[in-house]
């Protein structure tokens, strides 16, 4: 992310990195190797594994929420139902008081919504 912030209204903005590439999900079905997909696999692990040594769960982790960039890189996408689960409460700058957006369960808008230290 490059920029987070909160508009007038509370909406929540943020500003990314264009990303190109395939889904998994295409590109597996585009016929990949087994040793692309074992590189793929991997990369997948390291964000993963990353992610939970902050203390944070993805929770929506499935093939169409991973892209397999032009370049060979590999991005773990659609992290709008992630959760801290270390008692640290991590909000982005300028987000604080943020409640989940529009069409989420009340499961994730509480998990989402409730301090959790």
């Amino acid at each position: 992310m490059h920029d987070v912030g909160v508009l007038p209204d509370g909406r929540v903005w943020y500003a990314m990195k264009r990303v190109r590439g395939a889904r998994l999900d295409q590109a597996i079905a585009g016929g990949l190797d087994d040793a692309e997909k074992h590189r793929i696999f991997a990369r997948i692990g390291e964000t993963v594994a990353f992610a939970h040594s902050r203390g944070v769960l993805h929770r929506d982790l499935k093939p169409a929420n991973v892209m397999a960039g032009e370049f060979g890189e590999v991005l773990v996408l659609d992290w709008g139902l992630a959760v801290a689960v270390d008692g640290a409460r991590r909000e982005p700058a300028g987000t604080a008081g943020f409640r989940a957006r529009r069409g989420s369960s009340p499961a994730t808008t509480a998990a989402i919504a409730r301090p959790t230290g």
